[in-house]
């Protein structure tokens, strides 16, 4: 029974987690600036990974929760090895950045390239940040059911 009202109150907080984000803009945000869009990526599969973790909740059948908690672990760790990519990702784009048209003594170049390093750094610091909070927050629901059982 607990595992149940768990799932119920996890599909309430996620639903007020996205409420929060789309009205203070941090969804637009992370579409605007994140040019890779493994943000959007990893919220799409922390949607995703949620009916699992409520059909976790719910299922009574101890064969089939096993299976479904084993999966939503791996898509646990899933979460931060795609924020550490955007990382990598984002790391690319600043390189890039850096040895494309350099000529320090044209003022308009050296702005475009800081602008495509910034943009890099963003892109690393977005997708880590997005893939370290929805491993957090996956992973502290997993332990919660676990629990619950």
């Amino acid at each position: 029974m607990h595992g149940k009202m768990y799932a119920w109150i996890f599909v309430w907080i996620d639903i007020f987690i996205i409420a929060v984000a789309y009205h203070f803009g941090a969804l637009n945000f992370l579409y605007q600036n994140d040019q890779s869009f493994i943000s959007i990526f990893i919220i799409g599969l922390y949607m995703l990974a949620n009916i699992f973790v409520f059909a976790c909740g719910i299922i009574s059948d101890i064969e089939k929760y096993e299976y479904v908690k084993n999966m939503s672990w791996y898509v646990a760790g899933l979460f931060s090895s795609l924020g550490m990519l955007g990382t990598v990702i984002g790391f690319v784009f600043i390189l890039f950045g850096l040895f494309t048209n350099l000529d320090f003594q044209n003022i308009e170049t050296t702005k475009q390239i800081i602008a495509q390093m910034t943009n890099g750094m963003g892109v690393a610091m977005l997708t880590t940040l997005v893939g370290l909070i929805t491993n957090i927050l996956f992973s502290l629901k997993l332990v919660v059911l676990d629990h619950a059982r």
